[in-house]
């Protein structure tokens, strides 16, 4: 059986209740393990240290392998801190997908100041912070899709119909004949457009999904066994596929959290050293019970100066306890603190100073806000499902795909350009662009006939143009080339192919072509590529100036004469 290459795994941890993490500096807690499939019996957790493993402002993050194997391996993984909304937390720097060699010698690798701890706590939404690892082998590399997938239930210029247990499919029989040759064949020697299969729809579907994108979804992993023999006997050829796996786990640190008012009355007439009383409960450590003390510290004529501490209650036994408070009176008299309880003691956690009121009706209005912890945490694996990993390297699709352009074969369009014609198939251009799709799928002239004449485009650079739509590569590329196609790509809306043609260009500006190009962004509001030519205008004025194109586009042309004038006269002046 034919194995594709190694997948992602991607394992994210969910952390409830983050602020309560009790952990000191150098002090950390682990997710539970998990494994990836080509790394039997190598185990793997994500170590975190909320107050830095160097400095406990910072949030420090490793991935770590636990397992006493002999062998090493090389992982790639890139980190991502997120919020319960799956927004990204910003880190203090750019963290690109790091590669790393686990082994006896060096069993984690990760980063002291991966982000800052203020920064987390300020960003998290009910105070959930998830973090994102995903990892894969060195060896592994994976194509980007850059066009469109070519739907199979588009219902676009069908002329095959397969069913399977009550399920009809209408497909394209040039795509058969590309991706699934033995159906194609026996199709054509019976002069046959339908054929019944005696399998679950559920596969039949699977493998026509697989003949238009060369893509198996998560669902297949529950049938692949099935999928795979059933695809043999038909004759269409699927890799046996290796999962990328996605794994959720969730840890809970225990947390109470209560909030209160405490109201004072006729504070201002308090005297010095006074003291007032207010005792609360918490389930953190069980049913136990908490006293807030109010201290006035400080009277002048106009302010009191006043302190507040909070201290457990004794009993019998004392168990360490990890604290956050906020206090306040008003909007902008706010104090919030952490403290962590290794003993039965009084902490102040917050100090204020007031205006003393001459009302008589004078109180003080305290907001309590108290969340505590004993730093007991659980964790469970709530999610693990699978995605199959993409096709590696030059794709089969592709080079089907781009065999059934150069045949023509089942074609239904031929499109005239000058005096070459090129035949395409309709359900593939629709695929690849919307300008196309509303052009064959309307009451358009274009819909109704089998001819389209194009008038405004080089036949060569529309051959390139199809051949791209096709398998996603050209044949051959230069600038003239370039800025054909990426006017014509403008027009019928190829974003990819669009973009490959921008990068050739910002690629390849010279003193010569650096006019044409920033006439082609400016004409099709491309600032990026605009901004790219007007960079290297900048830094070679001088040489452009004296080119064959400055001199014809300067003709007739005032503010080019200006700008030359300008450029040499700011040179001669040095």
């Amino acid at each position: 059986m034919e194995k594709q290459n190694e997948e992602n795994f991607t394992f994210v941890w969910i952390i409830k209740n983050f602020s309560m993490c009790i952990q000191s500096k150098k002090e950390y807690f682990c997710s539970p393990l998990f494994e990836l499939n080509s790394l039997p019996g190598m185990k793997w957790c994500i170590k975190l240290y909320p107050r830095g493993n160097s400095d406990k402002n910072y949030v420090a993050t490793y991935l770590s392998r636990e397992d006493n194997l002999p062998e090493a391996c090389k992982v790639s993984f890139s980190i991502h801190f997120l919020d319960c909304n799956e927004k990204e937390i910003p880190t203090i720097i750019t963290i690109p997908t790091t590669t790393n060699v686990f082994d006896k010698k060096a069993m984690d690798w990760g980063y002291a100041e991966f982000i800052e701890r203020n920064v987390v706590l300020r960003s998290l939404m009910s105070d959930i912070l998830v973090i994102k690892y995903t990892l894969k082998p060195l060896s592994e590399s994976n194509d980007e899709e850059i066009l469109p997938a070519i739907p199979y239930n588009s219902g676009l210029f069908t002329d095959v119909l397969l069913r399977a247990r009550g399920a009809e499919f209408k497909l394209q029989k040039a795509m058969l004949w590309a991706r699934w040759p033995e159906l194609a064949k026996k199709l054509e020697q019976e002069k046959s457009s339908e054929e019944d299969f005696d399998i679950g729809s559920n596969v039949l579907e699977a493998m026509i999904k697989y003949v238009y994108t060369e893509k198996l979804d998560p669902s297949t992993y529950l049938f692949f066994e099935e999928l795979w023999v059933t695809a043999a006997k038909y004759g269409l050829r699927i890799p046996y596929a290796v999962p990328r796996m996605v794994k959720i786990s969730k840890t809970r640190i225990s947390a109470d959290k209560i909030s209160f008012l405490w109201p004072i009355e006729n504070f201002s007439s308090l005297p010095v050293n006074a003291e007032l009383y207010h005792e609360f409960k918490m389930d953190i450590p069980e049913f136990s019970k908490w006293s807030l003390n109010i201290h006035i510290r400080e009277k002048t004529e106009t302010e009191q100066i006043f302190s507040i501490f909070i201290c457990k209650i004794s009993d019998n036994e004392f168990k360490p306890i990890f604290i956050r408070t906020k206090v306040s009176f008003d909007i902008s008299d706010t104090s919030q603190k952490e403290h962590f309880f290794k003993k039965n003691e009084k902490w102040k956690c917050a100090e204020f100073s007031r205006n003393i009121s001459t009302d008589p009706g004078d109180v003080l209005l305290l907001k309590c806000e108290f969340k505590m912890s004993d730093g007991s945490f659980s964790s469970e694996t709530v999610e693990s499902s699978c995605v199959f990993a993409n096709t590696v390297g030059d794709s089969n699709l592709n080079k089907n795909l781009r065999n059934l352009y150069e045949t023509g074969k089942f074609s239904d369009i031929d499109i005239k350009v000058g005096s070459k014609t090129l035949s395409a198939h309709k359900f593939i251009l629709c695929a690849r662009s919307s300008v196309f799709s509303k052009m064959f799928d309307t009451e358009m002239m274009e819909a109704k006939k089998n001819i389209l004449e194009i008038s405004d485009i080089d036949p060569d650079v529309m051959h390139e143009f199809l051949f791209f739509m096709y398998c996603g590569s050209l044949e051959k590329l230069c600038e003239e080339t370039a800025m054909q196609l990426y006017a014509a790509a403008d027009k019928y809306d190829v974003s990819a192919l669009k973009k490959v043609c921008s990068s050739f260009l910002k690629s390849n500006i010279t003193v010569k072509s650096v006019c044409k190009i920033l006439q082609l962004a400016d004409m099709h509001s491309d600032e990026d590529l605009y901004q790219s030519a007007l960079e290297y205008f900048s830094s070679h004025a001088q040489k452009v100036l004296s080119t064959d194109e400055w001199k014809e586009i300067s003709k007739n042309n005032l503010c080019a004469k200006l700008l030359k004038y300008m450029v040499v006269r700011k040179k001669s002046t040095k």
